[in-house]
């Protein structure tokens, strides 16, 4: 079956299948690596997009996931101490 199914595929689609699936094997993205990875591409999508903003053409801006990460180690700190 497997077999009949190759002899029936162009030679272009089979080679192009194989090395997408032996690059798929290569390495492992791990799911900070993945958030990481957005994480830039976002920002690199803002500098781009930002026209006459030089903060937000350098990257000086903070999200709003990192404003509520900001948020909440500021509830935990200790002004006591």
């Amino acid at each position: 079956m497997f077999t009949e199914l190759l002899h029936k595929m162009s030679p272009q689609w089979l080679l192009r299948s194989l090395h997408l699936l032996a690059r798929g094997y290569g390495s492992v993205v791990t799911r900070d690596e993945l958030a990481a990875r957005d994480q830039m591409i976002a920002r690199n999508i803002c500098k781009r997009m930002a026209r006459g903003n030089i903060s937000l053409q350098m990257g000086r801006y903070v999200t709003s996931s990192e404003l509520e990460a900001r948020r909440e180690r500021n509830l935990k700190y200790s002004f006591a101490e």
